[in-house]
């Protein structure tokens, strides 16, 4: 039975989509998504060849700094 499954599992046809990406700014190429320490970017598949990147909009976000009371101020 289970040589009748891995048959017919090899029979059929596999479709994968490919979501679009970027082209390089540089080479025109194709980009791939990475993750970096400042958050997520799309860079050249011709790395090192080619150094093209684009910033992308998931970067991580610093959160706003809160104003200074005026009770912490000593004079």
């Amino acid at each position: 039975m289970d040589a009748q499954l891995v048959s017919q599992g090899a029979q059929q046809q596999v479709h994968i989509r490919v979501p679009p990406t970027p082209p390089c700014p540089l080479c025109g190429g194709k980009t791939r998504l990475r993750k970096g320490g400042k958050g997520e970017f799309w860079s050249c598949q011709h790395y090192p060849e080619c150094k093209g990147i684009i910033n992308s909009d998931t970067r991580k976000r610093k959160s706003p700094r809160r104003a200074k009371s005026a009770k912490s101020k000593k004079n």
